[in-house]
């Protein structure tokens, strides 16, 4: 398939341009594209054609109910469906022909979903494998998450065709590859590919999810998309019999248009530790990837190991690697978002690194890092400039005293540094602020006079344009936007705060969070701060509903800079 043409489907030889499929709304450099489509994982996320394993006329559960959302999201348009079941065969189900078995298909699907129940499913693969499948889903749960003699003596039996002699072929590669059991596969809207008819169908999707559960998968799907930031592709792994995390990962390091990436993980395989740090670090050069694992505490590791069968392992270990690889850790679906959307959207900032002088054994990043991404070690030298690894430096603009003190707090705890505003950028925001119910260090406290948007916009400016300052933090409060646009007979002052962010941040490149607390619920309030929170996504500025959260994402950029910094001073980018 060349340049992702449609093939297999009603509108056969289409191509990607003539279609206006989202894969060539940006221009493309055609050797990325060929990456993606050489690469092994391709037909499983582009699918010519797809069987579905057991499919009855319940369309509210199991087999059928992936029939719908293949229908809902027009998979047709890209590819040929079959639904499989003995019981229908040779007649319409769900408006398409059903057909016996795998074997008496007019093709052979490049990737089919089995529904059937789990002792059932081994001689599936196996049938499978004969007739050539590249791909298999297994929704099937009983396995060996149960803990069961039955379900294990399953999970061997599927472990022991899938490594045999007629599964591999010359080159020593599997024939078959297979996702879960126990999971929901994949969703790609772009493709036509989901879970359920009535998730997101946008197609425009920059972030890519990997998940061993499926209700997280749904979740996750779902807490993005209806935030403002749609799901590249999601892939719901379950138990990993075959492929796993670092496959998909993998395919995703290749995928151009996947920019960012968030986990859910709840535990590992033995094997997966050093593979998973090396192509963690690889990607991370490049691709932000944030990681939500859980299994932090003792009394959840039970329910891991009934629910995918995944080894928890240690906390500690498992923290320790993956900051060595580079992810990106949080502790919650909210701190995934924030973090995963955050770097997506924002510019990273240009490192400040601190000045000094240093006479003693240390390490110095005159440049950045060396290859492997550890510093240079000098013994007894000294040196005037760097002295340190990149830093983030916050300015923060807030209109009052307990804010301020909130903000600064809260950030200090997670390791984040202020900036020391110049002296000349001190004078120059006492020639706008008033020296009454303000307080011109920073945190910069605007006061009242803050929620007039010139003020506002002159602070801000003059906060990003120290050249101290690499990243930027405010807040709004909606509940003030009604009284002081009275007062100061201004219309529309929401708008007229998002232009000057905008503005600001367009200027000066350099990332601006805001926080918008959810101070009062009343349907009218919440209604403005939705209204608010959309005109802030539209210029690509993030923002939380807290303090903690914002300090949170901020954090994340410290980590990011860190591994661009590895790849600046590599010289390469991911291949």
């Amino acid at each position: 398939m060349n340049q992702i043409h449609r093939t297999g489907c009603k509108n056969r030889g289409e191509s990607e341009e003539t279609s206006g499929h989202p894969l060539t709304r940006e221009k493309m450099d055609s050797e990325q594209l060929k990456r993606m489509e050489s690469h092994k994982l391709f037909r499983l996320f582009y699918p010519e054609s797809v069987a579905l394993i057991g499919v009855s006329i319940n369309t509210t559960y199991g087999a059928a109910s992936f029939m719908q959302a293949l229908k809902g999201f027009h998979y047709p348009e890209f590819g040929n469906l079959y639904p499989v079941n003995p019981r229908y065969a040779g007649k319409e189900l769900h408006g398409f022909r059903c057909y016996d078995s795998i074997d008496s298909l007019p093709e052979i699907p490049d990737y089919v979903l089995c529904g059937l129940p789990a002792k059932n499913t081994p001689e599936l693969i196996d049938r499978s494998i004969d007739a050539g499948v590249k791909f298999i889903t297994i929704f099937t749960s009983g396995f060996d998450e149960t803990g069961s003699s039955e379900g294990k003596t399953l999970h061997e039996e599927l472990v022991s065709i899938l490594n045999s002699d007629k599964n591999i072929d010359k080159d020593g590669n599997k024939r078959l590859r297979v996702i879960g059991p126990n999971c929901l596969g994949i969703y790609n809207p772009s493709w036509g590919l989901a879970y359920f008819y009535n998730q997101s169908k946008q197609k425009n999707g920059r972030i890519s999810i990997i998940s061993q559960s499926g209700g997280q998968a749904l979740y996750l799907v779902n807490f993005f998309s209806n935030r403002g930031h749609p799901v590249r592709m999601c892939v719901s792994i379950g138990n990993t019999i075959d492929l796993d995390v670092l496959d998909i990962l993998d395919f995703y390091r290749v995928d151009p248009f996947t920019k960012a990436i968030a986990c859910y993980l709840e535990g590992f395989r033995s094997k997966e530790g050093r593979l998973m740090i090396n192509l963690i670090e690889e990607i991370s050069r490049e691709k932000p990837v944030v990681i939500w694992k859980t299994g932090r505490m003792e009394d959840s590791l039970t329910a891991i190991s009934s629910h995918t069968g995944a080894l928890a392992g240690d906390a500690v270990i498992f923290e320790a690697a993956m900051n060595q690889a580079g992810a990106i850790l949080t502790h919650s679906m909210e701190s995934l978002f924030d973090t995963t959307s955050s770097l997506l959207l924002s510019h990273l900032p240009a490192p400040v690194h601190l000045k000094k002088t240093v006479t003693a054994p240390v390490k110095v990043y005159n440049k950045a890092y060396n290859r492997n991404g550890r510093a240079q070690v000098h013994d007894h030298i000294e040196v005037e400039g760097r002295a340190g690894p990149p830093q983030l430096r916050i300015g923060i603009v807030v209109s009052g005293g307990g804010f301020s003190v909130d903000m600064i707090d809260t950030f200090s705890s997670m390791g984040l540094k202020k900036a020391e505003l110049s002296p000349e950028t001190v004078k120059k925001m006492g020639e706008v602020l008033p020296g009454i119910n303000t307080f011109i260090v920073n945190p910069v406290d605007i006061g009242d006079q803050g929620y007039h948007p010139d003020v506002f916009k002159k602070i801000l400016e003059l906060c990003a344009a120290d050249e101290n300052v690499n990243f930027i933090v405010t807040g709004r409060e909606v509940e003030r936007f009604a009284p002081f646009g009275i007062w100061l007979n201004i219309d529309d002052i929401a708008m007229k705060y998002v232009k000057a962010i905008e503005e600001v941040y367009l200027k000066y490149q350099k990332p601006v969070f805001v926080v918008v607390p959810h101070i009062d619920i009343d349907e009218k309030t919440h209604a403005e701060r939705l209204k608010f929170l959309k005109m802030l996504r539209k210029i690509n500025v993030p923002s939380f509903s807290t303090v903690e959260r914002a300090a949170v994402a901020a954090s994340s950029f410290k980590i990011h800079m860190r591994n661009r910094a590895r790849m600046d001073s590599s010289g390469t980018r991911t291949k």
